[in-house]
């Protein structure tokens, strides 16, 4: 039975490593400076849809307090620690273009921004008013 086991464990690992990686999201990263630091915002390309992953990376002296991110100038999210990072779920917001922005709060310091121009291109069945949203959510 063991020698069995082996063999299955063996060939398990063998089909698991040979399965191709996905491929790397393509994706665009603006930098500029931010109250004092280095500010990177890290958006996938092309239109976007469903769940997309939003990246913010500091570098320079000093820590930030958090990064900030908008949406057309409208409060998206924030994050106050490493890894400056959020799923951001665009099938809650309006088709089309728009500029997401990053920019860095320390202290009383509110840093210049960083944008990347998007596109929100998600079906019409999305609800893309915040209003409906307790709709969606329910158990």
């Amino acid at each position: 039975m063991r020698p069995r086991l082996a063999l299955l464990l063996a060939l398990t690992a063998v089909v698991a490593c040979s399965q191709p990686l996905p491929p790397a999201v393509a994706a665009t990263t603006r930098c500029g400076p931010s109250a004092g630091l280095t500010l990177c915002l890290t958006v996938p390309d092309g239109p976007l849809t469903r769940e997309a992953l939003i990246e913010a990376s500091v570098t320079g002296s000093g820590s930030p307090g958090r990064v900030e991110f908008t949406l057309d100038g409208a409060y998206l999210n924030y994050e106050y620690g490493r890894p400056f990072e959020f799923i951001w779920p665009t099938q809650r917001y309006a088709n089309g273009p728009a500029q997401l922005s990053a920019r860095i709060r320390k202290g009383g310091t509110l840093g210049n921004a960083v944008s990347v121009n998007v596109t929100l291109s998600n079906s019409p069945d999305r609800v893309t008013n915040p209003n409906d949203w307790e709709e969606v959510f329910q158990p």
